[in-house]
C-alpha cells in the first residue's frame, strides 16, 4: 500500500482531474457530517444520560459523540422505540444546513461528485440541494438502501438519470430505519453487504471518505468492495484513520488529510474555494454578508448599550446631586425660617 499525506489543494486537483476525465468515484459522508453530530440538544441529553465512569469534561466533541452511540443502545432498551424516534426527530428537526453543505451542493451541481453515500438519517443534504436549485432526477437522484435491497435492482441506480446525474444513496431512509437497526448487528451487516454489492456494480474503484466515526459508522468499515484501489481519507482523528487503514491492507493507494483542517465544515469550504477561486455559492455569499451585517449591528448595539449605561450613570449622578442640592436648599430654608421665628420671639 502506498500511504501518503496530501494537502487540500492536491485533493481538489485530483477531484477535478476525475471530473475532466469522466472517472467516477464515490463520496462517503459519515456520521460526523450529519444533523445529530451538530445538535446541541442531542449532546445535552446524552451528557445527562451518561452514568458511566467516563467524564465528558475536557474531552473532544467528537469523543463525546462516539460514546453517544452506546448510550443510544441503552436508551432503546429502556424506552419504547416510538418514544426514542420522536425524541431524535425533535433533536434534528431544526438543524439548518450549513455553508459546508451548500459548498457540497455546489460541487454536485458542477459535476465534481456523482456518487454520494450518505450515512445520516436526516434531510440536510437535500435541503442544501433545494436551496441551490438542483434539479431532482436531472442533477441528482435519491435512493434508499431499504428499498433497493428489497429488489437488488442495481441497474436502477447505475442507469438513473444521465451521465452527469449524481446518485445519492441513503444508508438510512429516516430516523425510524436508524433506530430499528441500532441494536441489530445482523441488520447492519446486511446493509453493509448491500452497499458493497452496489458500489461493485457501479464499478467504483476510488472513494473519498469524510467524517466517519468508528462507533456510528461501523457498517462502512467493512463496506468497500475489493475492486476499490484508491482511498482519499479525510478525518480529524488519526486513530480513525489508522483503524480504517488496518481494515483495507490491499488498497493500492491510501491518501489522507487529518487534523483540525480535516473537519467537514472546513474541508468542504476549502475544497470549493480551491476548485472555484474567488467564487462562493450564492446562498453562502448571502449568508456571509448577512453574518457581516449582523456583526456590524451587534457592534453598534454594544456601542449603544455602553453609551446608555454611561448615560444612565451620568443621570444617576445628576439625580444624586439634585437630591443633595434639594436637601441643602430645604435645610437652608428651614434654618432661615428658624432664624425668623427666633427674631419674632425676641420682639
Amino acid at each position: 500500500m502506498d500511504v501518503s499525506r496530501i494537502g487540500i489543494a492536491e485533493l481538489a486537483e485530483m477531484l477535478e482531474d476525475r471530473k475532466n476525465n469522466d472517472q467516477n468515484f464515490a463520496l462517503i459522508l459519515g456520521s460526523r457530517t450529519g444533523a445529530l453530530f451538530r445538535s446541541q440538544q442531542f449532546a445535552e441529553e446524552m451528557a445527562l444520560y451518561n452514568t458511566s465512569a467516563h467524564s465528558f469534561v475536557d474531552s473532544e466533541e467528537r469523543d463525546h459523540f462516539s460514546r453517544y452511540y452506546s448510550l443510544l443502545k441503552i436508551e432503546k432498551k429502556q424506552r419504547s422505540s416510538n418514544d426514542l424516534k420522536h425524541s431524535l426527530n425533535q433533536k434534528i428537526r431544526n438543524i439548518p444546513f450549513s455553508p459546508a453543505d451548500e459548498c457540497l451542493a455546489a460541487l454536485v451541481k458542477q459535476g465534481i461528485f456523482r456518487t454520494v453515500l450518505y450515512c445520516n438519517p436526516d434531510d440536510i443534504l437535500y435541503e442544501a440541494f433545494t436551496a441551490l436549485e438542483l434539479k431532482k432526477r436531472e442533477e441528482y437522484a435519491e435512493f434508499d438502501i431499504d428499498l433497493l435491497a428489497m429488489t437488488e435492482d442495481f441497474g436502477r441506480v447505475v442507469y438513473a438519470g444521465n451521465r452527469r446525474t449524481c446518485k445519492v444513496i441513503n444508508l438510512y431512509n429516516d430516523i425510524d430505519a436508524f433506530v430499528y437497526s441500532l441494536d441489530k448487528p445482523q441488520e447492519q451487516q446486511e446493509r453493509g453487504l448491500y452497499v458493497r454489492k452496489l458500489l461493485d456494480h457501479m464499478s467504483i474503484k476510488e472513494v473519498l471518505i469524510m467524517g466517519i466515526d468508528l462507533q456510528w459508522d461501523d457498517i462502512i468499515l467493512d463496506a468497500l468492495p475489493s475492486r476499490v484501489k484508491t482511498v482519499w481519507f479525510v478525518n480529524e482523528d488519526e486513530q480513525v484513520k489508522e483503524t480504517f487503514r488496518s481494515k483495507y491492507k490491499k488498497i493500492e493507494q491510501f491518501m489522507f488529510i487529518t487534523g483540525k483542517h480535516a473537519e467537514y465544515e472546513k474541508i468542504l469550504k476549502t475544497l470549493h474555494f480551491q476548485i472555484n477561486p474567488g467564487i462562493l455559492p450564492r446562498r453562502y455569499e448571502m449568508t456571509s454578508e448577512l453574518r457581516h451585517q449582523l456583526n456590524l449591528m451587534q457592534r453598534d448595539l454594544t456601542s449603544i448599550k455602553d453609551g446608555l449605561e454611561s448615560l444612565e450613570t451620568k443621570v444617576t449622578t445628576i439625580q444624586s446631586q439634585i437630591i443633595r442640592l434639594s436637601q441643602k436648599v430645604q435645610e437652608a430654608q428651614e434654618a432661615q425660617e428658624a432664624t425668623r421665628y427666633d427674631a419674632g420671639e425676641k420682639e
